[in-house]
């Protein structure tokens, strides 16, 4: 999506978000996300207290910082991206970049509507024409799976989401 660099992870930025907080670098006095990032970045860490902070707290940070930058690129309400960021970390093989930004580019799937399905919030009705969706949008995409196949791998990545969830909290 090119928010961050491709070699850089979660729990690394989340880390040297922690960490720059306690200098001082906040979000809030950096007028664009790129410089806020930049500094964060360019922030030099403290290895023993990385050991301190709990890769859960590197993970949050982390979804947190780099949702922000995913708002601000394409415009987003608040709290949309850190959704998309979770669902991410729970299949990241199915939940890609790639196919996040096709979503948001599409303009027909609302992320916060995907991510209701996946979190389970759709009635049965809403729930059918989300599936429907996904599965039209991965034809859209390319894929020569059939529907049957591309349905299995929505629902296993439902799963895989799930498992996630009640894993990580």
């Amino acid at each position: 999506m090119g928010i961050v660099a491709q070699k850089q992870d979660i729990p690394d930025i989340g880390d040297r978000a922690i960490q720059a907080e306690a200098a001082g670098i906040v979000p809030e006095k950096f007028e664009k996300y790129d410089e806020y990032l930049a500094a964060i970045q360019n922030f030099k860490l403290d290895p023993e207290r990385s050991k301190e902070i709990s890769m859960k707290d590197k993970q949050w940070a982390g979804i947190s910082v780099v949702a922000r930058g995913i708002e601000e690129k394409f415009d987003l309400q608040t709290g949309t991206a850190g959704r998309m960021m979770i669902l991410a970390a729970g299949d990241s093989g199915f939940f890609t970049g790639e196919r996040m930004l096709g979503w948001l580019k599409s303009g027909n799937l609302s992320m916060d509507r995907v991510a209701d399905y996946f979190d389970r919030k759709l009635d049965g009705a809403d729930s059918m024409d989300m599936e429907e969706q996904l599965i039209l949008h991965e034809k859209a995409s390319g894929s020569p799976d059939s529907d049957s196949v591309i349905e299995t791998r929505i629902l296993e990545a439902g799963d895989n989401y799930s498992n996630y969830l009640k894993n990580f909290s």
